[in-house]
């Protein structure tokens, strides 16, 4: 036997080894859907079902503008479920029969990115007000150190938890009951300066600021491996009645007893169902 002919032969050996070996893990059928790029097992053909339904689902919250907050923020969970969904590592060549015709999943999941862009631009037609924490950031010290940073800062919302993995979620208000809105601000404390007045006013836009922060509130944070203290003021953000869209927070899930988390003003239960208190 020539050279040539026993490297043949030896990669028959190996491909004949590999096919028993995935014979003998996924069995003939799912062997043959493996190859074909199909679900083999109930669980995968449920996820495959679940799948194509979110999809459809975020077909359809498409077409119209939501009519009410809840429905735009249900629409664009879904939409962000749909384009993140996962299971396993062959998910992504499966096929699924959609209203858009046969996709791949991995050709899906982008479109339900595209879809939640598209649902955030239209909104919805229901007004509510808004409220927003507003920390301004009065400047930084190095541990070890005694002066600090003159560089002013603000956060917005920042001591509120995100809704993962809604893409974009964060907007610069949640919305809240339009009966807890104050009638107007209030005079900002002796330890507020003009720049720092100014900064808190500049990120509530249009709304109404109350300041809330008579000193400072030190958080401690690392970076480059130093340690450093960063001290905030910290006020309150108060918006009017405003169509809900793409400036307002996705709520986050309600607690087990469908109560609103802390820190939060508003949340959505397992029902899909928008809580404001």
């Amino acid at each position: 036997m020539s050279l040539e002919q026993e490297i043949l032969s030896m990669k028959k050996m190996v491909l004949a080894g590999f096919v028993l070996s995935s014979f003998g893990l996924l069995g003939c059928g799912g062997l043959l859907m493996l190859a074909v790029g199909g679900p083999s097992s109930p669980e995968d053909k449920a996820w495959v079902d679940s799948f194509t339904k979110k999809y459809n689902g975020t077909v359809e919250a498409t077409k119209t503008q939501s009519a009410t907050a809840e429905a735009y923020f249900n629409a664009l969970i879904l939409a962000t479920d749909c384009a993140h969904s996962s299971h396993g590592q062959l998910e992504e060549g499966w096929t699924v029969d959609t209203v858009d015709g046969k996709l791949r999943v991995g050709e899906a999941q982008p479109k339900c990115t595209q879809m939640g862009n598209s649902i955030r631009t239209k909104g919805s037609s229901e007004e509510a007000c808004g409220y927003a924490t507003v920390e301004v950031v009065g400047g930084t010290q190095r541990a070890g150190f005694t002066e600090w940073t003159s560089k002013v800062d603000v956060k917005v919302n920042d001591d509120v938890s995100e809704r993962r993995p809604v893409y974009r979620a964060r907007g610069d208000r949640q919305v809240v009951s339009c009966e807890k809105m104050p009638q107007k601000g209030n005079t900002p404390p002796p330890i507020w300066k003009k720049e720092y007045v100014k900064a808190a006013a500049d990120a509530c836009e249009d709304g109404t600021v109350v300041y809330t922060g008579t000193e400072w509130q030190i958080h401690n944070y690392t970076q480059d491996g130093n340690d450093y203290l960063e001290r905030r003021l910290v006020a309150e953000c108060w918006h009017g009645k405003k169509p809900v869209g793409a400036t307002f927070s996705v709520p986050l899930a309600c607690a087990k007893d469908g109560s609103v988390p802390e820190l939060s003003r508003s949340c959505i239960t397992t029902e899909g169902k928008l809580v404001v208190p």
